[in-house]
């Protein structure tokens, strides 16, 4: 087991250190259970500088990352035997991204060089729609059904166990939000709704789901219902989407494979590239730990950063 003492005792490492301890502060990291881990990581990355005698951002290049990826992959955990998870490698890099994005914005360095790509999880590629391509799809859905289905999913962000398990008393359109209940993790959650989203899932209520209705004899509580009057299942409302792209026509949407949950993946990447919080965007997908939606963002300032 690996002592766990990563004292810094540069006096611009530890200013640095103090300034991303803020920055996790100020972004609302800490209310996640990650939280003392993104100040870990970044701690042992300025200590490993020092024992390399690096004692200047300004001398971390390709060759060092690299350095210090070899170092952090195959150290021995602090706690247990072995080396670090590949998991828990991709939270060391993640941290680090956070620290990088802090040199560039307090102009302490002009560029930086992220870890390798290599490292990245294979579930980090993942096909998303345009903004153009989620319109087309719009105007290829043949009933205001078909619209809710797009709206939940892309509108709201919304998995597709929670459009499935969606019930009617959920949606609230006069407040403009609705309530899951019961998402990953039986964890419970408030998503706001655009105005084009309330239009839309408010057409659908009064020109489709109470005709619908009336084909069922019994009480339906569930908000997307099928054509016999129940529950609409997951695996319905993603062949409903399946049939909207065919429709399109637009064999660069059907080369893409999406599925609900890439219009999922699509709307939290719109919503950062326009400036949208990446807090909100954890908190909107329902997501537990922030660099979970790390995956979706697009790199600022791109013309200033350099891939290994």
């Amino acid at each position: 087991m690996m002592k766990d003492n990563f004292e810094i005792t540069t006096k611009t490492y530890k200013t640095i250190f103090e300034e991303y301890d803020s920055l996790i502060l100020s972004k609302g990291y800490r209310a996640t259970r990650n939280a003392k881990m993104y100040q870990t990581c970044v701690q042992e990355f300025l200590w490993w500088l020092e024992s390399q005698a690096i004692l200047s951002v300004n001398r971390i290049d390709s060759s060092v990352l690299i350095k210090y990826t070899d170092y952090i992959s195959s150290r021995p955990k602090l706690r247990g035997i072995g080396t670090l998870s590949q998991n828990m490698l991709n939270k060391h890099f993640f941290s680090l991204r956070l620290l990088f994005d802090l040199l560039l914005e307090t102009e302490r360095v002009d560029s930086i060089v992220y870890m390798p790509k290599y490292y990245k999880t294979a579930t980090e590629h993942r096909n998303i729609l345009t903004i153009e391509e989620v319109k087309e799809l719009h105007e290829n859905a043949k009933n205001a059904t078909e619209r809710a289905v797009l709206t939940l999913a892309y509108g709201c962000g919304l998995r597709r166990s929670e459009i499935e398990k969606l019930d009617y008393r959920d949606v609230n359109l006069k407040l403009n939000y609705l309530t899951v209940r019961d998402g990953k993790g039986s964890k419970l959650r408030e998503v706001p709704l655009s105005i084009n989203t309330v239009e839309c899932l408010k057409v659908y209520l009064t020109q489709e789901r109470d005709e619908l209705l009336q084909s069922s004899s019994l009480l339906e509580k569930a908000f997307l219902i099928n054509n016999n009057g129940r529950r609409m299942l997951g695996a319905t409302a993603n062949l409903r989407l399946k049939q909207m792209i065919e429709r399109s026509g637009n064999s660069e949407i059907d080369k893409k494979n999406i599925s609900l949950h890439n219009l999922r993946h699509s709307i939290a990447t719109h919503l950062l590239e326009r400036g949208a919080d990446i807090e909100f965007v954890r908190s909107f997908l329902g997501h537990a730990e922030i660099d979970m939606v790390q995956v979706y963002a697009r790199r600022r300032k791109r013309n200033r950063i350099f891939n290994v």
